[in-house]
C-alpha cells in the first residue's frame, strides 16, 4: 500500500511493520489540502457554487425568519411573552439572530445533503441546529425550573423554524431553483 503526496512539509516515514505492509508509506500532510488531495477532491469552490450557497442561505433565512415572526406574534397574542417596553434592541437582536441562524442552516444544509436522499441525515441536520440554537439558554439558566417552559417553547420554535427552512430548501432544489452541492 503506497500513498504518494506532493507535500513538502509535515510528513514523515512510518516504521516498518513486522509484515512489511507499511513499507514505503508516507504519512499525509496535516492540512486541509493534504487530506483533500488524498481523497481526490479540490477545495476551491467556483463562483457558481458560492452563489448557490448564498441563495440557499437566503432562502432558509427567509423561511426561518418568517416562522420566527409568526411565533413572536403568536406568543404575544397568547400571553406567553411580552413586547419590549422601551427599546427595540432586544427584538432586533433576536430577529437578527434568527435570520443569521437560518442563513447558516441553509448554507450548511446544502453541503450536508449533496445528492443524498437519506431522510435521517436531513432530519438530523434540523434537530442538530434546533438543539444548538436552544441549548445556549439551557446552559445559561441552571437550576431555574420555571424556565423549563420557556426553553421548551424556544426548542419547539427552533425545530419548527429549521423544519420550515429545510422544506423550503428541499422545494427549491426539487424545482431546480437551487442546485445541490457538487452539481
Amino acid at each position: 500500500m503506497k500513498i504518494h503526496q506532493s507535500c513538502t512539509h509535515n510528513h514523515r516515514r512510518l516504521p516498518r511493520s513486522t509484515a512489511g505492509e507499511l513499507s514505503g508509506f508516507t504519512a499525509p500532510c496535516y492540512t486541509p489540502e493534504g487530506f483533500a488531495s488524498l481523497l481526490g477532491v479540490t477545495l476551491e469552490l467556483s463562483f457558481q457554487e458560492r452563489m448557490e450557497s448564498v441563495k440557499a442561505g437566503l432562502t432558509a433565512a427567509i423561511a426561518f425568519g418568517g416562522v420566527y415572526g409568526l411565533a413572536l406574534v403568536g406568543n404575544h397574542y397568547f400571553g406567553l411573552t411580552q413586547w419590549p417596553d422601551s427599546s427595540l434592541w432586544p427584538l432586533g437582536l433576536n430577529l437578527g439572530s434568527s435570520l443569521l441562524s437560518g442563513f447558516l442552516f441553509g448554507v450548511t444544509y446544502r453541503y450536508i445533503i449533496r445528492r443524498d436522499d437519506n431522510s435521517h441525515l436531513r432530519d438530523g441536520a434540523v434537530l442538530a441546529f434546533a438543539l444548538v440554537r436552544s441549548g445556549g439558554l439551557i446552559e445559561l439558566q441552571p437550576g431555574h425550573s420555571e424556565m423549563v417552559g420557556a426553553i421548551a417553547l424556544l426548542m419547539l420554535e427552533s425545530l419548527v423554524g429549521f423544519a420550515a427552512a429545510r422544506s423550503s430548501l428541499d422545494l427549491a432544489m426539487g424545482q431546480q431553483w437551487l442546485k445541490p452541492f457538487g452539481d
